[in-house]
C-alpha cells in the first residue's frame, strides 16, 4: 500500500507545483468594477487614460479633467479620450466643456460610449 501512495503522492505533488496555486486569486489591475466594458477596454489599451481614471476615483476631479484634457490633445482623433474629458468635467462641475466634449466624441463614434 505504501509503494503505491508513494507514485501517487509524487504525481499529485507535480501537478500542484506545476499548476497555479489554488484558491490564489487572480491579478487585477483596478478596473474591474467599471460598468462600462468599452470604457474598461479603453483604459486596459492605454496607460494615461487608465491613470486618469484612477485619479477622478481618488476624488481629484479638477486633476483628472487637465489630464483628460492632456490625453485628449495627444489623440485629437480619439472617441475615447474626448469621452473621458466629458466625464471628468461634468465631474469637475464644469456643464458646457462635459456637453461639448461628449457631442464630439458622439460626432466621431455614434454607437461609442456616449450612446
Amino acid at each position: 500500500m505504501t509503494a503505491l501512495r508513494s507514485p501517487f503522492f509524487l504525481l499529485l505533488l507535480t501537478a500542484l507545483c506545476a499548476s497555479p496555486a489554488l484558491g490564489a486569486e487572480a491579478e487585477h489591475d483596478g478596473l474591474d468594477d467599471v460598468a462600462m466594458p468599452r470604457l474598461q477596454g479603453a483604459m486596459r489599451g492605454w496607460q494615461p487614460l487608465a491613470q486618469a481614471w484612477f485619479r477622478l476615483r481618488a476624488g481629484d476631479a479638477t486633476g483628472a479633467w487637465g489630464d483628460a484634457k492632456r490625453l485628449a490633445k495627444q489623440r485629437p482623433r480619439s472617441a475615447d479620450a474626448w469621452h473621458f474629458v466629458g466625464i471628468t468635467a461634468a465631474a469637475a462641475d464644469k456643464p458646457m466643456a462635459a456637453e461639448n466634449a461628449l457631442r464630439r466624441s458622439l460626432r466621431m463614434e455614434p454607437d461609442g460610449w456616449v450612446a
